[in-house]
């Protein structure tokens, strides 16, 4: 039985968490390479849409032979769990909150402030950052749209920020704005705040914001580089 790469087609069907859960996603798409004679491999990547989506899943694919003198259908499901990191990309205005340029909707309070350069934010470069700036006598209430994580009793939370002025605190939330951690005192600490969660509540199945708040001091200018949350299995 011949056929070419040009038979083939390979999709993602279903995406499940560490428990078994399905949950629905179109952040990751899968493709094919040929690697050989007669040999492919299957590569799965971020779609061009995907943010904010990442942790450790397992995914079940349809593959497709589709050649002149027969077809085939299969499902094959990856053998381990396979870690995904689609980060957001904060020059997207839809993925910040602020007064300014910033279109998410934030939970809770309404946003305060201005992020200047929001596009400098987790882009890998240490040398660049986002600023957070106080407005007035409104102060600094703005957030950042964060990545799906994966179920756990326990993350740990790094914040990178080079300059803090003031009392700049930080806490996540979900969509409908219940606190999910404590608020961290940031005071130009870099190192990671850890939190729990109690056992009944999931919070990988929720939208997630980080919320830096700044109190109502319009002065108030810092320098944020970037941050992550992840499950304290996964942290470095």
């Amino acid at each position: 039985m011949a056929f070419s790469l040009m038979d083939l087609a390979v999709s993602v069907t279903s995406v499940s968490v560490e428990n078994g859960d399905q949950i629905t996603s179109n952040a990751v798409e899968a493709s094919l390479t040929e690697t050989g004679s007669n040999d492919y491999a299957v590569t799965l990547a971020c779609a061009d849409s995907a943010s904010k989506f990442s942790g450790t899943y397992t995914f079940t694919l349809a593959l497709v032979v589709d050649a002149d003198s027969f077809s085939v259908n299969a499902t094959r499901t990856t053998a381990n769990a396979v870690s995904v990191d689609c980060s957001a990309d904060y020059g997207n205005s839809s993925n910040y909150s602020d007064a300014v340029d910033g279109t998410a909707v934030q939970p809770g309070d309404d946003a305060t402030g201005e992020v200047l350069a929001p596009e400098n934010v987790n882009d890998g470069d240490g040398g660049t950052s986002a600023t957070l700036k106080g407005s007035g006598g409104q102060g600094l209430n703005v957030g950042f749209a964060l990545p799906s994580v994966s179920s756990a009793d326990a993350y740990t939370l790094q914040i990178t920020a080079s300059k803090v002025t003031g009392n700049l605190t930080v806490y996540l939330v979900d969509n409908d704005g219940d606190r999910l951690s404590s608020e961290f005192l940031l005071k130009n600490k870099n190192r990671p705040f850890n939190f729990t969660v109690d056992p009944e509540e999931d919070i990988s199945n929720r939208e997630l914001f980080l919320i830096f708040d700044g109190g109502t001091n319009g002065r108030n200018q810092s320098q944020l580089e970037g941050f992550s949350l992840k499950p304290v299995e996964y942290s470095e």
